[in-house]
């Protein structure tokens, strides 16, 4: 009797209630855990939609999801395209291509019809004195060389705007001195002297003792050599400035036997090779 009286007590307390869902368990401060962000809410639901798994926690989103995204936009900013600033910048550059062609192209023609040709260098007398190699790797000598130029050209006028001529023997530098500018007009003719000097120069000794040996046996071989810049001109018109090498190889000095140190220039005047 009494065990019916207590289940119909209405004042019993009432037990077995459910656990708790996961999001509203007690925390270790006796507050329960508040619900996640509406967008958070979404997104987990989204995860769950696709995966369609009931993953009890709340899937993190991407890294980038609360930066740099202030409106929520999944694409990044476009930048800015400006039409007419890129049809500007084409023309501009077509431009440039066009004017660089029309000066390349008129070169050429003025180049074609006025053929412009390299100008004829000789040797014409080379003498040598004060010739010493007595003294070990020293090398003592003067060379007195006369020059002669010629323009081929029919229309264009030849300047020699700066001129360096040097002596080897071999390939070892003997002597070096700087020539004076000057102008050749069409189908002229130019002569000028270049006095070179070597008062000690240091010579390997080997080269010294193949010189004694060739002065010995009364020739000695020397190479002669000029560069500098030069331009043509017809009228106003000028071409840029080019480098010429001028190359005199195996110039040929004699020595008598009783000449002590005075050779002369045997074999007739020399060509010398002429590159631009």
């Amino acid at each position: 009797m009494s065990t019916s009286r207590q289940e119909n007590d209405p004042n019993k307390p009432v037990t077995g209630y459910p656990y708790p869902p996961p999001s509203m368990a007690a925390q270790p401060n006796n507050y329960p855990t508040p619900p996640p962000p509406e967008h958070q809410f979404h997104y987990h639901q989204q995860q769950q939609s696709h995966t369609g798994t009931a993953y009890p926690y709340t899937v993190p989103p991407p890294a980038n999801y609360y930066y740099n995204n202030p409106n929520n936009n999944p694409y990044p900013p476009q930048p800015y395209y400006d039409p007419q600033r890129a049809t500007l910048f084409r023309r501009l550059i077509i431009a440039m291509i066009a004017v660089f062609i029309l000066f390349g192209v008129i070169t050429f023609i003025m180049w074609l019809v006025l053929r412009p040709h390299v100008p004829d260098f000789q040797i014409e007398s080379a003498s040598v004195t004060g010739f010493n190699t007595s003294v070990p790797s020293q090398f003592t000598a003067n060379w007195d060389v006369g020059f002669f130029v010629r323009n081929p050209n029919n229309k264009m006028t030849i300047l020699y705007e700066r001129l360096d001529g040097y002596v080897y023997y071999h390939n070892e530098q003997l002597s070096e001195i700087g020539i004076a500018p000057f102008v050749q007009n069409t189908k002229s003719e130019t002569r000028f002297r270049a006095k070179f000097a070597a008062p000690g120069t240091y010579v390997n000794g080997d080269l010294i003792n193949q010189m004694t040996a060739e002065r010995n046996r009364g020739r000695v071989n020397f190479n002669l050599k000029i560069m500098g810049w030069i331009r043509f001109r017809s009228g106003s018109w000028k071409t840029r400035m080019r480098m010429m090498r001028v190359i005199c190889e195996d110039v040929t000095i004699v020595f008598s036997a009783n000449s002590g140190g005075v050779g002369t220039m045997s074999g007739g005047p020399k060509k010398c090779d002429v590159d631009l």
